[in-house]
């Protein structure tokens, strides 16, 4: 059945405690379904909704009940160029807005011939407790292979940004969990894992 239409590229979703439903669409904006009732929580402007590119991923805080964090990834030109970048949002006491942006993560690579082209980006929390990100190649063959590039990686950090322990380590950067991959955009825990 549908739960809502007219929308511009739903993307990834996410249920707060209390049922509502959160989700983003490509072209940039972060939304709340409360008690039916269709809210714009936030439209970030330095979304480029561009190739694969766009407001992507999202992932609701554990502890969303006490610290009211929601998480988003995607494509950006907030530094003067591209790049793909998750950030730390608070959603108010209503559900109506998303304020004081951190972006926790940024840097994840672009690709120089076609802006946006495997931008795969999706958060979510493991059953560690860390924030897992997958991140695209950028169509560059070689970004999953280079310890130094976040691209073509499974990333592992905490709710700050700050890379997790027990990821690979030297030579790698110390963000990366797992290397080698395309354009990830799926991530998902196996119960009792």
């Amino acid at each position: 059945s549908v739960v809502r239409d007219g929308l511009a590229r739903p993307w990834d979703l996410g249920f707060l405690p209390d049922g509502s439903l959160v989700f983003t669409e490509r072209s940039g904006a972060v939304r709340a379904l409360v008690g039916g009732e269709l809210r714009l929580l936030g439209d970030p402007p330095d979304v480029n909704g561009l190739g694969e590119g766009g407001m992507l991923g999202l992932a609701v805080d554990p502890d969303f009940a006490t610290n009211r964090h929601l998480y988003t990834c995607f494509l950006s030109n907030l530094s003067g160029t591209h790049d793909v970048r998750v950030v730390r949002w608070t959603v108010d006491a209503a559900t109506t807005s998303i304020t004081g942006r951190a972006d926790i993560l940024t840097g994840l690579p672009v690709s120089a011939t076609s802006v946006g082209r495997h931008s795969g980006c999706r958060p979510r929390f493991g059953p560690d407790g860390y924030l897992w990100v997958t991140a695209g190649d950028a169509a560059t063959g070689t970004n999953p292979q280079d310890p130094q590039s976040l691209g073509g990686k499974i990333l592992r950090i905490d709710r700050d940004g700050d890379p997790a322990p027990g990821n690979m380590g030297p030579p790698f950067r110390p963000e990366i969990y797992s290397y080698g991959h395309r354009n990830p955009q799926g991530l998902a825990f196996r119960p009792g894992d």
